[in-house]
């Protein structure tokens, strides 16, 4: 998408008189546009926050099947998934939850990550976000 931008129009007793000395009747011609490239990515945490998980993981690709997190208390899954490029980037996102159950209801959280689209599994995913390998991801203890 291109915009143009404009520089104000002033009839500053400079250019005014600038004008004049390049033989121009108005400072219209002194006026420049300029096309600048905006690019349109969508905010990935505006979209989940105003639309809801649901929402953004509809118009996105499920990548292989869930797999079953063995190192969350309650053994709950885990997803990749390919969003549209046009939306948010060449990123995948990894579906999952946190492990620490909410105070007041009991619930795990439901959190969408930003993983590199280099990840080919859930796991892979998950282990990325901690910095370490797939083969060396996995659950010691849990504070």
């Amino acid at each position: 998408m291109i915009v143009h931008t404009f520089r104000p129009y002033t009839r500053s007793p400079w250019l005014v008189s600038l004008g004049r000395g390049l033989g121009l009747h108005s400072t219209q011609r002194l006026i420049r546009i300029r096309p600048v490239e905006v690019p349109i990515v969508r905010d990935f945490r505006a979209d989940v926050a105003q639309y809801g998980i649901g929402a953004v993981l509809e118009v996105c690709e499920l990548i292989g099947e869930p797999e079953v997190d063995e190192g969350h208390p309650a053994k709950l899954n885990r997803a990749l998934w390919r969003p549209p490029a046009d939306n948010y980037g060449p990123d995948l996102i990894l579906d999952c939850f946190n492990g620490t159950p909410d105070e007041q209801t009991g619930l795990y959280e439901r959190v969408l990550l930003r993983v590199p689209d280099t990840c080919r599994t859930p796991r892979e995913a998950a282990s990325w976000t901690y910095g370490v390998d797939a083969d060396a991801y996995h659950l010691v203890r849990r504070t």
